[in-house]
């Protein structure tokens, strides 16, 4: 119906005809025509077959018939849409709506889409059009697998796509990958560094690690100065030469040193039943020779709590030192396998009153048997 339809068209003026004897919807059939340029709403009774509406079964006032356009959401339409159609109305289809996809991550890991607009991590929420195929695809970050979809996704392949014919919320769950710890365990009298050629150990001063199970570890050993490498025991590896197995599991292994003949421990600092108040400090010092190996500086027994602190060349502090374990007890050490020669400061700070306290410091020297060298030269 036109504006100028509408404009014309009146209740008292005859230009709509209501006409039959039964126009409730419980009562009558509706149909539809025209006379003329007048529009004619039929209720016959009885029902004439073929008309156009064969049932009225709500109510609308002739305002709303008499509009230009009508733009109250009709939610159920049937009637109404062809009543409407039969009177002269055109009926227009809405543009396609959107619809907003909701992504989350559990876990560590991320999730992108096709057509592009998710990356989560940051931007996890996109609207897209009605009816639009968008691809999810998860990836884990490093120590992570993918495990699994919830919400408008399901299962544990690594894409999913999602209709958006509604708004809809996606969970993308990843899971840690299972670790097994690599330690490294020195024991004999002597000295000496592994390291993995493939991963972080230098033992030395790091001395396991976590790794993929299955993962391959490639071990090596190298004896300080007058020391020598006995071999491996433990884990997968014998014998004395680089060592590569799997590791399944937790795993330990074994590296024995022991002192070459002629090398032997000193130990010039040895003192007993030290005791202090917390925040108090005590300082004492050793000197190392040339050629010493395996400084050893510990405290041991007694109660309550004291922090070690070592430093070569300077007394230590909070702030500055060389070594400090930092452990609750009295019980901690610093070790120094290839020393500097010269004179390292101790420092016994008490991060609460202790007592009975044992502080020593120890060092191997390597003392060479003259008889090799007479052989050597009488050989």
């Amino acid at each position: 119906m036109t504006d100028a339809q509408r404009l014309a068209a009146s209740i008292d003026t005859g230009n709509l005809h209501w006409t039959g004897a039964n126009v409730r919807a419980a009562n009558g059939t509706l149909f539809v025509g025209t006379v003329g340029d007048h529009v004619r709403m039929y209720a016959p009774n009885p029902v004439v077959p073929g008309s156009s509406v064969s049932h009225w079964d709500t109510v609308l006032s002739p305002n709303q018939m008499m509009e230009p356009s009508y733009t109250v959401p009709i939610h159920t339409p049937s009637l109404e849409l062809q009543l409407f159609k039969d009177i002269g109305w055109g009926v227009n289809t809405p543009t396609p709506g959107t619809y907003a996809l909701n992504v989350a991550v559990a876990g560590s890991g991320t999730v992108t889409s096709n057509p592009s607009g998710i990356n989560c991590g940051g931007d996890c929420s996109e609207n897209y059009a009605s009816g639009t195929n968008v691809t999810l695809t998860a990836t884990a970050n490093s120590g992570y697998v993918f495990g699994n979809w919830s919400g408008a996704c399901a299962g544990s392949s690594s894409s999913c796509v999602v209709n958006m014919n509604a708004a809809k919320s996606v969970t993308a769950t990843f899971t840690s990958t299972p670790q097994a710890n690599l330690s490294i365990a020195k024991v004999g009298t002597g000295s000496g560094t592994v390291y993995r050629t493939n991963g972080a150990i230098n033992c030395g001063t790091t001395c396991s690690e976590s790794v993929a199970p299955g993962a391959i570890a490639t071990i090596n050993a190298s004896p300080a100065t007058g020391s020598a490498f006995a071999g491996w025991s433990g884990g997968a590896c014998t014998g004395t030469g680089t060592c590569s197995f799997s590791v399944n599991a937790n795993t330990t292994v074994n590296a024995q040193f022991n002192l070459i003949a002629g090398g032997k421990t000193l130990t010039p600092l040895l003192l007993s039943n030290l005791s202090g108040v917390s925040d108090s400090s005590q300082y004492y010092s050793v000197a190392v020779p040339a050629g010493a190996r395996n400084l050893v500086i510990q405290m041991s027994g007694g109660n309550g709590d004291a922090d070690l602190y070592v430093r070569y060349g300077q007394q230590p502090n909070s702030t500055n030192y060389d070594c400090r374990p930092y452990l609750s007890g009295n019980n901690e050490s610093c070790n120094f396998q290839t020393p500097n020669a010269g004179i390292y400061y101790i420092s016994i700070t008490g991060f609460q009153s202790f007592s009975g306290l044992t502080l020593s410091a120890s060092y191997q020297t390597v003392i060479f048997d003259p008889s090799i060298i007479i052989n050597l030269l009488i050989n």
